[in-house]
Formats: C-alpha cells, structure tokens, sequence
C-alpha cells in the first residue's frame, strides 16, 4: 500500500501550467501573469528589465488604471533567453502592453508528464531490480552462481 501512495503524489510533484490570454477582467492582485510588451515597452523598459525584452512574468501586485505593478520571476528576450529575477518590483504602463495572460493549471500537461514519469519509473525498476538487473535477478551467463 505505501508504494501506491508514492504513485498518488507523483501528479503534485508534476503538476504543469499554461498561459492564457486574461478575460476582459484582469487577473486580482497576487495572481501569476505574462505581459507582453510593444516595441516602445522594449525599449523604454530596456534600462530597467533589460535590452530586447518582449515578457515579464511574475505576480500582479496592482492594477491601476495606468499601469501594472508585477513582482518579476523572469524576463523573455526576443531571442527566446530567459532570465531569472527574485521578485523585483517593475511598473508597466498600459500603452506598452500588447497582452496580458495569465498562469492556469493545465491538467492534459499534467496527466501526460505524470504518466511519463511513471512509465520512467517502472521502467527504471525492471532495468536495476528486474531478471538481469543490477540489484537482482539471476547472475549473469545463466549459469551456476559461486560455490
């Protein structure tokens, strides 16, 4: 029974997440969001988040009626590099964003990366503790253990 439970937890470790493009109400404060900037948020923002970046993801903090505040977790360059930030605080104006989507849970991800990762396991248990395997088995040569 407790290697079932061991299999019960492994869609909490792989759960996965998609953006998608926010309702015409924007996600409340303490949600995950992408804004994606214009080619004037770039370059007005490009002292701040840095040179060519077209995305920052992180936490709304506040929505007001003319700009985002958002805790950054990573930045998107156009070249697809992304960066890693700790939370820093950056204030987007509205006209700089092209879109703004927001983190949902994904469960088709989810149930496809749980099952991979099962399979992995199992097939990881044949090849170390299976007939053959490392860990068990019949020795190698099939023949007569030492005496």
């Amino acid at each position: 029974m407790p290697r079932f439970r061991t299999f019960l937890l492994i869609p909490a470790l792989a759960s996965c997440y998609a953006y998608h493009r926010a309702p015409s109400t924007l996600p409340p404060p303490g949600e995950h969001v992408r804004i994606t900037l214009n080619d004037s948020g770039t370059a007005l923002l490009a002292a701040q988040v840095g040179p060519s970046t077209e995305a920052l993801s992180g936490r709304m903090l506040q929505d007001s009626a003319g700009s985002y505040l958002i805790a950054v977790s990573s930045t998107r360059r156009r070249d697809g590099v992304e960066m890693g930030w700790r939370g820093e605080r950056v204030a987007v104006s509205r006209p700089f964003v092209v879109q703004v989507e927001e983190r949902r849970f994904s469960r088709t991800r989810t149930v496809l990366a749980s099952a991979a990762v099962v399979v992995a396991v199992l097939f990881a248990r044949e090849a170390f503790w299976g007939p053959g395997g490392v860990f068990g088995g019949a020795p190698p040569g099939g023949g007569p253990g030492p005496r």
